[in-house]
């Protein structure tokens, strides 16, 4: 099979898979309980954007949640520095992200995972499809308005030590 084959079928691998996660019929957006000074609460969240698949994101190498497009969900954790990544299902074709920061007693951190199908001609006559992602963290201003389009999905772990 040539690459561009492998492309092509890796979109659809994705395309099937988009349909295979029970539609989460969880509520929408809340506001939690603030963080004490010797918590934070973090947000991890997705937009109605591409690519559909299912990813599993981690905090401190410790997976907290699979998420689908238009869910969130939230855990309290401690103060200190946090390494936040994805991992895609294989055969997806998408990079796994990663971000770091510190946080801070008392504090919310909201992180965004967004992504898009990217088309490209390189000259050779040929389409060039892949799903890229981005992980990043956001202003609550602009958390708030895209939570408000999320269904919550139950964490893995609420509290991570």
């Amino acid at each position: 099979m040539s690459n561009s084959s492998w492309k092509y079928a890796g979109c659809i691998v994705l395309t099937i898979l988009a349909g295979c996660r029970t539609v989460n019929e969880g509520t929408q957006y809340f506001q939690p309980d603030q963080p004490t000074g010797s918590e934070v609460l973090i947000y991890l969240y997705r937009p109605a954007t591409l690519p559909r698949a299912q990813v599993a994101i981690y905090v401190n190498a410790t997976k907290i949640v699979d998420l689908t497009r238009s869910e969130y969900t939230y855990f309290y954790g401690r103060p200190g520095k946090y390494v936040i990544s994805t991992q895609w299902p294989s055969g997806a074709g998408i990079p796994n992200q990663e971000i770091r920061f510190p946080a801070g007693g008392g504090e919310t951190y909201y992180v965004r995972l967004t992504g898009q199908l990217e088309v490209s001609s390189p000259g050779s006559g040929e389409l060039d499809m892949r799903n890229v992602s981005t992980l990043e963290l956001v202003p609550k201003d602009a958390a708030h308005p895209e939570l408000k389009e999320c269904s919550y999905f139950q964490p893995l772990l609420e509290r991570l030590q």
